[in-house]
Order: structure tokens, then sequence, then C-alpha cells
């Protein structure tokens, strides 16, 4: 047979189906909007402080070091979106702790952007 694919291959004639499959789940985060450059510098080195003290906590008596590591990680996360959605794709696994990262995340996030109304 000539026009027909064989088993398992695709024709190029043959359109492809436009569905995308049903395993990728697809959402939309709300966006936040940017934060001021000086305050995303002042909370980066903020949590990154807060994240060095917590490494240096794991190994120091008096510091708690896995408590100051999510911490900074959180501090960073209201910084970055990349730190934020990799935190996420970390606390997969404890979905209450990521809905409140979440909350914390926009509540600082809202008090950082927060503009005296014009009256």
């Amino acid at each position: 047979m000539v026009g027909a694919p064989a088993a398992g291959r695709v024709s190029l004639t043959q359109e492809m189906p436009d569905e995308k499959p049903h395993h990728h789940r697809t959402f939309k985060r709300p966006h936040l909007p940017s934060l001021h450059i000086g305050v995303r510098i002042v909370l980066l080195a903020i949590g990154w402080v807060v994240l060095a003290l917590g490494f240096a906590g794991l190994l120091l008596p008096g510091l708690q070091g896995i408590l100051m590591i999510i911490l900074g990680a959180a501090i960073l996360s209201v910084a970055s979106e990349r730190v934020h959605r990799a935190l996420k794709a970390l606390l997969q696994r404890w979905p209450r702790v990521s809905e409140r990262l979440d909350h914390l995340r926009h509540t600082v996030h809202d008090k950082l952007t927060r503009h005296k109304k014009a009256d």
C-alpha cells in the first residue's frame, strides 16, 4: 500500500490533533506587580543573609538552621519569582506549607506595594 503509513509512523499529510494531553495541568498564578528595585534589593539582601545564617545554624549550636533556611527562602520568594517557583516545586509534598507560603508571600507583597491614596 502506497498511501497508508506503516504502523507506528505518522504520514506527513496526516493531521495532528490540536488537543493537549490531559495529564498536563495548566493554571495561571495571580500575577503580582513587580516591586520597586530598592525594595527588591533590600529583600534579596535580607533573604540571603538569613539563608546564610541558616546554613551556619546547621553547624553551630544555638541557631535554628532549618527554620532560618525556610525563613530566608520565604523572604527571597517575595522578591524573586524564580525562587518562588523553585520553593513551590520543593514543597509539593507538603501542600499546607506551600499554601501558607503563598499566603505569606501575597500578604508581604501587598504591604510592600500599598500606596497612599490621593485625597
